[in-house]
């Protein structure tokens, strides 16, 4: 076990320092000059020698792997910089809308393990009866519709025709069911075919067929061992489920004028607000190493096989 949390976090730390190379590199190359358009933001058009000067001032007249160091270095302080835009710390800036991201991502995997978790089982007990063509044609739905569609479709009913929840505002309980929704629904459908597919795998398995020549209930075999061990691949989706969330409310925040990290981020990306864009991105790959890290954890302890295997390779 030890070994294997060794290897893990070596790997992960190569994943981290992977990741600040390719964003600081993928940032520089967006067209525009930041210079020019902070120098804009005042109204006035810029001369060449104001650019240069502000080039000079923000540090963007060094070469990229000076830049680079002197950014890393100031990150592992737990200094991201300077908005070019607003000139506020980033720091401040992203501790302001964390919150609101995060509601919106507990919130949608919240409701994704609520709906998937009884669908997909009862999916599975149901086997090509009507619950199960029901359950899987909806979960088919929830996979081809794109997420932004299933968002405006949400607007349009939920809060145009019907007027029973709003699009905007304060962030409210009812504020948030929309974007929630949005978010969850594609990831619904996703889990409930993933949970009924690795329920019947398990029920194919010898060990379950040994049960009942037992003589044990179908329902004892389910909840007390065939769960269990369907639960590990899906335990193993968790992370990235999780990540695709945080990925995911770019578009939803945007499309609901959430004020979280996503739309904050898009409105960096149009004013090259280069500080912000790369310390978004190493913050979400930060959260998505440390959930898959937690994920991986979790799994050793519901799978024996993973923790033996990690410390035999050491």
């Amino acid at each position: 076990m030890p070994g294997y949390l060794i290897k893990k976090l070596g790997r992960l730390l190569l994943v981290l320092i992977g990741v600040s190379l390719i964003a600081f590199g993928m940032t520089h190359w967006i067209q525009g000059n930041p210079a020019e358009l902070v120098l804009a933001q005042t109204g006035v058009d810029p001369t060449q020698e104001e650019i240069e000067r502000m080039e000079h001032q923000l540090g963007l007249d060094r070469s990229l792997p000076e830049q680079y160091l002197t950014w890393i270095e100031k990150v592992l302080q737990g200094d991201f910089g300077t908005s070019y835009i607003t000139g506020v710390p980033v720091k401040e800036e992203l501790a302001y809308r964390v919150p609101a991201t995060l509601k919106l991502t507990i919130g949608a995997f919240l409701v994704t393990l609520g709906l998937a978790v009884p669908l997909g089982i009862w999916s599975a007990v149901q086997k090509d009866k009507l619950p199960d063509v029901l359950t899987r044609g909806a979960a088919s739905m929830g996979l081809a519709v794109p997420g932004f569609i299933w968002g405006l479709l949400l607007c349009y009913w939920f809060s145009v025709r019907l007027g029973l929840l709003p699009m905007t505002g304060e962030q409210t309980f009812a504020r948030l069911v929309l974007p929630v929704l949005t978010l969850s629904l594609p990831l619904t459908s996703r889990y409930i075919c993933v949970i009924r597919g690795c329920i019947l795998e398990q029920l194919e398995e010898g060990y379950v067929f040994l049960l009942r020549s037992k003589g044990l209930r179908e329902r004892t075999i389910l909840w007390g061992n065939v769960l269990k061990n369907a639960a590990v691949p899906v335990v193993s989706l968790l992370g990235l489920s999780l990540g695709s969330l945080l990925g995911g409310s770019v578009v939803v925040e945007s499309l609901f004028s959430w004020p979280g990290l996503g739309s904050y981020l898009i409105t960096s990306i149009n004013n090259r607000d280069y500080p912000v864009i790369t310390a978004y991105v190493l913050l979400m790959a930060v959260a998505f190493v440390l959930i898959n890290g937690l994920a991986d954890l979790l799994l050793c302890l519901l799978d024996p096989r993973i923790r033996l295997g990690g410390g035999r390779q050491t």
